[in-house]
């Protein structure tokens, strides 16, 4: 995941994240001391300000982009290591899911647990819709789970695929 151009960011097993410069391919910061494992996700706010990390040790931690400050760790809310994971487009909603097959939704901007979904199935991806309003978990069963985001409820399923379904993305 890229920040401002110039910059991508490492994800290390140790848990710690590593800024890398473009131009010389060197660590221009480390942001550590929160995660113990591995970061599965690492997620950047459209205003390049603040870094969302998903680690397998069940944490999801906000970071100053800019100091590489620790802002704040949620509670380990998880069942099991966190594995895959999705921003919404207003940079305020976080979907972050476990290997035990939930989905945990997290307000970024007001640093909450919203609510917590089960499903039938390890989710392999999630995406929000554009609008927000819905979010899609693909799984290998070959079924895309659908979650109203409003009324925080399951909504439907789409059994299109007889294959599994490690990617979702809309246009």
């Amino acid at each position: 995941m890229s920040s401002k151009p110039g910059f991508y960011y490492l994800q290390l097993e140790t848990g710690e994240i590593s800024k890398i410069s473009q131009e010389t391919h060197n660590a221009v910061m480390v942001f550590t001391g929160a995660h113990r494992d591995a970061v599965a996700y690492t997620f950047i706010t459209e205003d390049d300000k603040t870094m969302i990390t998903v680690g397998w040790d069940r944490l999801v931690c906000l970071w100053d982009i800019e100091t590489g400050a620790h802002l704040f760790t949620f509670p380990d809310v998880a069942a099991n290591r966190f594995h895959v994971g999705c921003l919404n487009f207003e940079d305020r909603i976080l979907a972050a899911s476990d290997y035990d097959a939930n989905i945990y939704i997290f307000d970024i901007v007001e640093r909450k647990l919203l609510h917590t979904f089960k499903t039938k199935s390890m989710p392999w991806d999630l995406c929000f819709t554009v609008d927000s309003k819905f979010l899609l978990a693909g799984s290998k069963t070959g079924e895309i789970d659908v979650f109203d985001m409003e009324k925080m409820e399951y909504h439907k399923v789409i059994k299109a695929h007889k294959t599994p379904v490690p990617y979702v993305s809309l246009s």
